[in-house]
């Protein structure tokens, strides 16, 4: 992955070097930037349902959960793609 990174560069508006923006990214972990969702629906769930918490949680992805189980995500690019008729 950091090589398909390294192809990319800090902005013009930072002073920084990529060695710097690496050195700082090694110091991060996930646990400290994820936010938790705050909402989740089931499989069973209507995709106007899962559209509408999506919305109103201003979320792109929310987590489809079976008997508190993580099954999958639904993005808001396949509520789109559904929208307009294409499948999965």
């Amino acid at each position: 992955m950091r090589r398909g990174l390294l192809r990319v560069t800090p902005s013009a508006a930072t002073t920084e070097s990529i060695d710097e923006v690496w050195h700082r990214l090694d110091d991060v972990v996930v646990g400290g930037m994820f936010v938790s969702p705050a909402s989740a629906v089931k499989p069973s769930a209507a995709l106007e349902d899962a559209a509408a918490a999506m919305m109103m949680e201003s979320e792109e992805v929310v987590p489809v959960v079976d008997a508190e189980h993580l099954v999958g995500l639904l993005s808001w690019n396949r509520v789109m793609a559904a929208s307009v008729g294409e499948a999965p």
